[in-house]
């Protein structure tokens, strides 16, 4: 499979690809540290190799913190801001949001940051609360919110009016008992407000 010559640049994760290689669907990346590897460029895409092997190394090795759960909230703020084929790339990296130097290059400080500011299980990252309209994850704009509050900050230009009643999204999902995702999909597919609101929340849209 003959690759696009447009992915020579592209980074994702630690891998920078530098060169095509063949007919064989592999490419040439240069990772973070400078080391290079030759990989399969669809396992470079799909996150399965993020770099030439020093992440894996460097989670075991230094800290042992692979499998704490603020690795996965680490990891997905890193590809969410920089791997273009991220499902949600379009929000983050592709308006401009980034990390900090300071918690891209290591884990263990992002971790360490998060155990000394309020992180418990079932808590989410967010980067604007604290500053809104804030494009950078680092220790100042971050903090960690319910699910509840997180959706309502995100969700808050999403103001919706009916019956002389003004609420974002999610509270008028609270209000009807049902899932906010299930009145964001409604609306999304162009139903009016008051169709979304008053049909039975048994029929999901």
């Amino acid at each position: 499979m003959l690759l696009d010559k447009s992915i020579i640049g592209v980074k994702i994760n630690k891998l920078t690809v530098i060169s095509i290689v063949g007919l064989r669907g592999a490419v040439v990346a240069k990772c973070d540290c400078g080391n290079t590897i030759e990989a399969k460029w669809s396992k470079i895409k799909s996150n399965h190799t993020t770099s030439c092997g020093c992440r894996r190394i460097e989670m075991h090795t230094t800290h042992g913190l692979c499998k704490h759960p603020l690795y996965s909230t680490w990891e997905g703020m890193i590809n969410r801001c920089s791997n273009s084929t991220h499902n949600k790339y379009h929000r983050y990296g592709g308006i401009g949001v980034t990390v900090c130097n300071e918690w891209r290059s290591d884990f263990k400080k992002f971790h360490d940051w998060a155990i000394s500011n309020g992180w418990q299980k079932g808590l989410e990252l967010d980067k604007d609360i604290i500053n809104p309209g804030s494009k950078m994850y680092c220790p100042e704009n971050c903090c960690f919110v319910t699910h509840k509050k997180n959706m309502r900050h995100r969700d808050n230009n999403n103001i919706i009016e009916f019956n002389n009643e003004k609420m974002c999204v999610s509270e008028w999902a609270e209000r009807l008992n049902m899932p906010t995702s299930t009145l964001f999909k409604r609306l999304s597919r162009g139903w009016s407000i008051e169709r979304a609101i008053t049909e039975s929340n048994k029929k999901i849209a």
